[in-house]
């Protein structure tokens, strides 16, 4: 009776402990579905931010395709804006005006791009910027050479956060190991504790009761 008992118990202790192993993978399967979601969120959105200098179907000018210096070199797009932010102010007025806004428009759009580097590039080598088309498509360039820099941090951080949250993981899952061997042991259970005298380590065992 006393052995039937005893295997009972292992085999109550062996279910504990598979449970709790079962519960521990579970864990480290959520740290991989989390960082890959995030990954996946950060590969559209640095989709979303790239810029293309041609459109599809042949529109000049769309969310993230097609370059503005064509668009506002359009003379319908001119005519419209004369008409709407230009009345009573002269020729030299107006044309401040629609250049202050090309300029805004062009550091929205080029949100990742290094203005100070692309103007530095065209000191150096002024032929690649003598006119706005050559100018904007320096900009294009440089702002997708950021957003492919900035998806590349965002994308190390992330790997490291993973490993971090793993390694974290698997200390607590040794500790909760450590627990539950300890709890389901049926010899005398003992405990080590740091004394307040330096170099010395206390001992405390309680005896294990059998079923």
């Amino acid at each position: 009776m006393g052995s039937t008992i005893r295997s009972l118990a292992r085999l109550r202790s062996t279910a504990t402990l598979s449970t709790f192993l079962v519960l521990a993978g579970c864990s480290t399967q959520a740290i991989d579905d989390r960082a890959n979601e995030q990954l996946a969120e950060l590969g559209t959105d640095a989709e979303r931010a790239a810029v293309y200098t041609t459109c599809p179907g042949g529109r000049l000018l769309g969310p993230n395709c097609g370059l503005l210096t064509r668009w506002f070199a359009d003379g319908e797009v001119r005519d419209r804006f004369r008409a709407m932010h230009c009345q009573q102010r002269t020729a030299d007025e107006c044309q401040e005006r629609f250049e202050r806004m090309f300029s805004a428009q062009l550091e929205k759009r080029y949100f990742a791009a290094d203005f100070a580097a692309v103007a530095r590039d065209c000191d150096a080598d002024p032929a690649r910027c003598d006119d706005l088309i050559g100018y904007e498509r320096m900009l294009v360039d440089a702002h997708n050479a950021g957003v492919r820099a900035s998806a590349a941090s965002r994308e190390a951080r992330i790997e490291s956060e993973r490993r971090q949250g793993k390694r974290e993981h698997d200390e607590q899952v040794t500790r909760g190991a450590g627990e539950v061997f300890h709890l389901l042991h049926q010899g005398p259970k003992c405990r080590s504790f740091p004394s307040v005298f330096e170099g010395v380590t206390n001992t405390t065992c309680s005896e294990g009761r059998s079923p």
